[in-house]
């Protein structure tokens, strides 16, 4: 799989832009508010990438940060969500909008992007809400690892995803935790 291109903006148009990787020029369809940031012909680039492969399609698809691409592949998952309208979601507004959109369950803000009607919005929220949580919570501790343990320590337990969000927010910055203690200062959060 190509997990991403460094290399020489050829060009940019409407939806994608072409990259040259050493003489060999890939096209990556991106968000437009993406595209614009990518600079001009000539300039160094470096993008993230997903390979979509079907019978009768290979396509790059592409963002400039890894949060953004990780959320384009979670829209992918859910049913009804093509690579298109993954890209029209992206477009649409910045990712922290759209992962508080599906988690508040807020249909009337999703349903304003363009080509997602109400029974799509619907979708989004009931397959991504709890995922998107998890993951929300799981960014606040830090490394991938030890977020993943804390949160499926946590979730064994039988705490939610926003009760563990909300516990893991507190966490100190500043002072390195091993796993057990960030799990027992999430206990000692919840317990108030």
């Amino acid at each position: 799989m190509i997990a991403g291109l460094e290399g020489t903006l050829a060009s940019i148009s409407g939806d994608h832009a072409v990259i040259n990787v050493s003489g060999v020029l890939y096209r990556v369809f991106m968000p437009g508010p993406t595209l614009g940031t990518l600079g001009r012909n000539g300039d160094r680039v470096r993008v993230f990438t997903h390979l979509y492969i079907r019978e009768d399609q290979m396509a790059l698809y592409g963002t400039t940060e890894e949060r953004q691409l990780h959320l384009f592949e979670t829209l992918l998952g859910v049913s009804g969500i093509g690579p298109k309208a993954a890209l029209a979601i992206l477009g649409s507004m910045p990712a922290d909008a759209i992962e508080n959109a599906i988690a508040s369950g807020n249909i009337d803000l999703l349903t304003r992007i363009p080509g997602i009607g109400r029974k799509t919005a619907s979708r989004l929220v009931l397959e991504l809400k709890g995922k998107l949580e998890l993951a929300a919570a799981a960014s606040v501790v830090g490394s991938s690892s030890a977020a993943s343990e804390v949160v499926d320590a946590l979730t064994g337990l039988g705490y939610t995803a926003a009760e563990i969000q909300a516990a893991l927010s507190n966490v100190p910055k500043d002072e390195p935790m091993t796993t057990e203690e960030m799990v027992l200062f999430a206990l000692k959060q919840l317990g108030r």
